[in-house]
């Protein structure tokens, strides 16, 4: 016998309960593009007004997408009436609000709602089931972040102040992905508003704000400023020193010219990915215990076998070296998306000690650029080490190979192709300057002092690069 059909009325409740299952956004409005598409108008609106009483922040947002789908007249009217009804819930009618003014930009004059009482409640309740849900779905803070950013100005202060009633600890992870939003206005609020917490951890994030906001200056410097007042007023923060057990590996470059590193720490589930490069900046900042673990009582992280052991101290300098290069107009202009979660972990610690022979080094690269004081009989040698003939050929196959099937340059839109002589200078130096330190922190300082000579030529002067172009083989 033919198993009987749900009611349409059930089906159509399960498609709208479905929205509070997906946190990426594009992903939420197609499904409720498809779910508008798949049933009658009229049944979704009844559907949409049941579902206002249970919906947290995620599913609130799937209904605002619909609402805007949905016809305008009959939509705003049944939300109003929610909104108004004094016998309905305050979840409800907040929830109705919500939807009327900060997605079908319909405001709601304060005195027709005055009367809902626990309105910060049921706002605290939103908040506090996103921070439960978190451990499962990382990012849904992003998602939450999203849909505050949404919210005019003085509704979402109205919220921000309401963190004070939360975790300290939940707050500022909040914090910190509101931080790094797109809207200026969201970010710079969210560093103000840290700079007004009194917790201990909200000087732990501002530590962090002031080096991974490489992206907004403005709002890095603000959180560079409020952290001195703070220790001006008797903040006695400190950030801790890098674990021991912290351990590090450089894994190459990807096919776009990434440089490649994976961090993890065996007294933890610590365990980072990260990829950065001159001119795009930090391509990926993952941290690997997001990924869908096989093993869910993983207690320390375990690196690969393979790659290069590399100091903390080495890896310090170049993400900072790799952020102080300006960006390429190509360049993506925002973070990749799980960056405001993981740079905590990337940033928290203590500037680390540079071994003396390193900060040597260091001068040493510096002094060459000023004077360029590399010959041709050097430059000649040097181009036959093996480190900068692989290297050369990591600058030809990422600005002239960027549809070779061998290198994957294709699905990098990063990838400069097209971007000229000074894109291919910029990062040619990068890659050499990069390569030499990170031979010189290994105790091969042999390698690193043959690379001098290709990062002479290179910083001296355009003939220079020339030269060294010519030399490899390469046409600019």
């Amino acid at each position: 016998m033919e198993e009987t059909r749900q009611p349409l009325s059930v089906r159509i409740d399960a498609a709208l309960a479905s929205l509070g299952t997906v946190e990426d956004a594009t992903a939420m409005e197609a499904l409720a593009r498809q779910i508008q598409a798949a049933y009658p108008d009229g049944l979704l609106l009844r559907s949409l007004i049941r579902h206002l009483d249970q919906a947290d922040s995620q599913l609130r947002g799937g209904l605002g997408i619909l609402a805007t789908l949905l016809p305008q007249a009959p939509t705003e009217k049944a939300l109003l009436r929610t909104a108004l009804n004094r016998n309905e819930s305050a979840h409800a009618r907040l929830s109705a609000v919500t939807l009327l003014q900060d997605f079908l930009n319909r405001p709601v004059e304060p005195q027709f709602i005055q009367d809902i009482a626990d309105r910060d409640a049921v706002i605290l309740a939103s908040m506090r089931d996103m921070f439960a849900i978190r451990p499962q779905q990382p990012m849904v803070l992003a998602e939450y972040t999203r849909q505050f950013s949404a919210l005019d100005r003085e509704h979402r202060r109205y919220v921000l102040r309401l963190l004070d009633r939360t975790s300290p600890a939940d707050a500022v992870d909040l914090l910190c992905v509101m931080a790094h939003s797109d809207a200026e206005d969201v970010g710079a609020d969210a560093v103000d508003f840290l700079g007004g917490m009194d917790a201990r951890v909200a000087d732990a994030m501002l530590y962090v704000l002031s080096q991974s906001l490489y992206l907004h200056p403005a709002r890095r410097d603000r959180a560079r400023a409020l952290l001195r007042r703070r220790r001006m007023q008797g903040h006695r923060f400190m950030p801790p020193p890098v674990p021991a057990d912290f351990r590090i590996k450089f894994m190459g470059f990807d096919p776009a010219g990434m440089m490649r590193y994976q961090a993890a720490s065996e007294g933890s589930a610590l365990h980072l990915l990260l990829e950065l490069a001159v001119g795009t900046g930090i391509q990926q900042l993952l941290d690997a215990t997001f990924i869908e673990d096989p093993n869910p009582d993983r207690t320390g992280g375990t690196l690969p076998s393979n790659g290069i052991e590399v100091p903390f101290h080495f890896l310090h300098w170049h993400v900072q070296y790799t952020l102080a290069q300006p960006l390429l107009p190509s360049a993506p202009q925002r973070y990749p998306p799980t960056l405001p979660l993981c740079a905590p972990t990337l940033w928290r610690w203590q500037p680390p000690d540079q071994p003396a022979s390193f900060g040597a080094f260091l001068a040493r690269l510096d002094a060459g650029e000023a004077s360029g004081n590399s010959s041709a009989a050097d430059l000649r040698n040097a181009l036959q080490h093996p480190v900068a003939q692989a290297l050369t050929t990591l600058v030809e196959n990422r600005f002239h190979n960027p549809s070779s099937p061998d290198n994957g340059a294709a699905s990098h839109p990063e990838t400069p192709s097209g971007q000229g002589p000074q894109a291919m200078r910029a990062y040619a130096i990068w890659c050499f300057r990069s390569m030499a330190a990170l031979h010189c922190a290994i105790h091969d300082l042999e390698t690193a002092i043959r690379l001098l000579p290709v990062i002479h030529s290179l910083e001296a002067d355009e003939g220079g690069f020339a030269e060294w172009a010519e030399r490899s083989g390469l046409s600019l």
